[in-house]
């Protein structure tokens, strides 16, 4: 795991050469074991979070069999503040949280409590307010699909139909700015919340939250590479 402060400063990107990219956070797991001082983790009864080697890269993986839930949360809160971004006393700045994910089984999983994204408290999940991330909705086939959610002290907008393939690693991204959250998978935008209402000013966790249903198979919920950074919004 490496911390890296204010690196790329000033650095100019093709498809946005207004903004200064700063990176803020990156987390490869390049270690053995969890870093407690990074990451809270609330391990599944059955088998303990761990990090795996494969595929060329090193990930975090959440193994959950039947009816059993498991956490990841980060120790560090964030500021999610669209509505405070645009007073005229405050820079305006967007945050993003970029992380990639898999879920081997989807159809394991409860769409009614999964969760992956930022939250206000430390034992969140779906059904709690105050939040801003991606969750799963099963559609009439019984295909699991993401979902985008924002919440604001129960105020709620979700969006979904981006036709992803949730087996297969996927690029997230959630990018908090003035007065809008936006969320990209594999860097394309599919989802824009811009009711105020329903967009949480609060210093959120990282958490990713796993809920299996009775019977079911076993998941592995699967998560590379986990950066955030702010940058200028001009």
């Amino acid at each position: 795991m490496q911390q890296i402060p204010l690196i790329r400063r000033d650095t100019t990107y093709v498809r946005d050469k207004l903004n200064r990219q700063n990176l803020d956070f990156l987390e490869d797991w390049q270690t053995e074991a969890i870093n407690a001082a990074i990451w809270t983790d609330t391990d599944p009864a059955t088998n303990p979070n761990s990090i795996v080697v494969g595929s060329g890269l090193r990930f975090h993986r959440m193994h959950l069999v039947a009816n059993e839930t498991g956490r990841s949360r980060s120790v560090i809160r964030y500021l999610v503040t669209p509505n405070l971004n645009d007073l005229g006393n405050h820079i305006p700045v967007r945050f993003n949280l970029e992380w990639t994910m898999r879920l081997t089984d989807p159809t394991n999983l409860d769409p009614a409590t999964c969760f992956f994204g930022l939250t206000e408290g430390v034992a969140d999940d779906r059904t709690s307010q105050d939040i801003v991330g991606f969750g799963l909705d099963e559609d009439v086939g019984g295909v699991m699909t993401l979902t985008t959610i924002t919440d604001r002290g129960g105020s709620e907008e979700e969006n979904d139909g981006f036709g992803e393939v949730l087996t297969d690693w996927n690029k997230l991204r959630i990018s908090i700015g003035s007065l809008n959250i936006k969320f990209y998978l594999n860097d394309y935008e599919i989802s824009m919340h811009g009711d105020t209402a329903d967009l949480p000013d609060q210093v959120c966790y990282l958490n990713f939250y796993g809920d299996s249903e009775g019977g079911a198979g076993p998941t592995y919920c699967d998560r590379s590479w986990i950066r955030t950074w702010y940058e200028d919004e001009v």
